[in-house]
């Protein structure tokens, strides 16, 4: 009996309870303090309404409210400095580590990426100048070093050598790719400057190669006409000569001339100004040797004028020739700067 008066007297000092008959309701927490009003707006009767204040986070209550009964709470103590100040620094500050640490993270891998890339992009390079060599190697002895070869062979140009996909690749990333394997930013610098001079030097031999084929294409087509034209000159004169063979010319010296022309100019075949030279035009200028009258010097002016077209020629292929020369030099010298920058990259 003692113990059930003790148990009774401890529960009457830690827990108020207030009875609400009709418009109360019994609320049990030992820091609630309750007041019960009566709110009559414009002198309307509403449900019975409770106000209550607590410190601690429950309320607790003896028996269900009826359902016309309304309470307003309100926590009557703070919440402590370290969840209202120091908790939201703490998940700020580590919101921006975290997002900081992402970023580092990304921008390693993309650099990473993008060091790779140069290196895939440089070994295409090492291959694809290695073909471009052999094409203009081949190109200078089958056709420039052959004096009679005259219709010009195809030269592959390797576009790829333009340098334009190195143009949209991040030179940054290539500093810090860079950067990570020398122990130095000067020395690192040094590197991505050399490799980058590679790229310039390589897309200037591709443009000068691409240029010099350009303009001989051009120069070659002009003086295909140039010729073409003083081959129908010749023609005419030929024919406007037949009617003074009789009286300035030996039949048989006009037929050897007449000869040369049909064989040089009749077929289905392709002219080559190159192989006429000692064929057509060496042995007609010497027939109309012995001759000075004027329509026979119209023709031997002609094959001096087709004469001096192919001299041309062979000037252009002279200046084709020193031109790929030189550019596969360079292209060769490249290649060993290729090998010291390859080497700038792990394996």
């Amino acid at each position: 009996m003692l113990h059930i008066c003790l148990i009774g007297i401890i529960l009457s000092m830690q827990i108020d309870t207030l009875k609400v008959s009709n418009d109360s309701a019994n609320i049990k927490d030992n820091s609630i303090s309750v007041e019960q009003k009566r709110i009559e707006p414009n002198n309307i009767q509403i449900p019975d309404t409770i106000f209550a204040s607590f410190n601690s986070d429950t309320i607790n209550l003896e028996h269900p409210l009826p359902v016309s009964q309304i309470i307003y709470a309100e926590h009557k103590e703070s919440t402590s400095v370290f969840y209202s100040i120091i908790f939201p620094i703490i998940m700020i500050v580590l919101g921006v580590a975290i997002e900081r640490s992402a970023q580092i993270s990304f921008d390693n891998k993309k650099m990473r990426k993008n060091g790779e890339r140069w290196k895939s992009e440089l070994l295409t390079y090492a291959q694809t100048m290695d073909c471009q060599i052999v094409a203009l190697e081949k190109y200078v002895k089958d056709y420039c070093d052959n004096p009679t070869a005259y219709f010009t062979p195809i030269l592959p140009i390797y576009h790829s050598l333009d340098g334009s996909m190195f143009d949209n690749m991040d030179k940054e990333d290539l500093f810090k790719f860079l950067n990570k394997y020398f122990k130095s930013n000067k020395e690192a610098h040094a590197k991505q400057k050399k490799i980058i001079n590679f790229t310039l030097i390589v897309k200037f031999l591709h443009d000068q190669a691409k240029e010099a084929m350009v303009s001989y294409e051009r120069y070659s087509r002009a003086f295909t006409d140039d010729f073409d034209y003083v081959k129908m000159e010749y023609a005419g004169e030929l024919y406007a000569a037949s009617s003074h063979v009789l009286k300035e010319m030996p039949p048989q010296v006009y037929s050897e001339l007449s000869i040369l022309f049909n064989a040089a100019f009749t077929g289905d075949a392709e002219i080559n100004p190159f192989a006429l030279e000692k064929s057509f035009i060496d042995p007609s200028i010497e027939l109309l040797q012995s001759y000075d009258k004027q329509v026979f010097r119209k023709l031997n002016d002609s094959l001096l004028k087709m004469k001096q077209s192919i001299g041309r020629m062979k000037a252009g292929k002279a200046n084709i020739r020193t031109a790929f020369v030189d550019i596969i030099e360079q292209y060769k010298l490249s290649e060993k700067m290729l090998d010291e920058i390859l080497g700038y990259f792990p394996k």
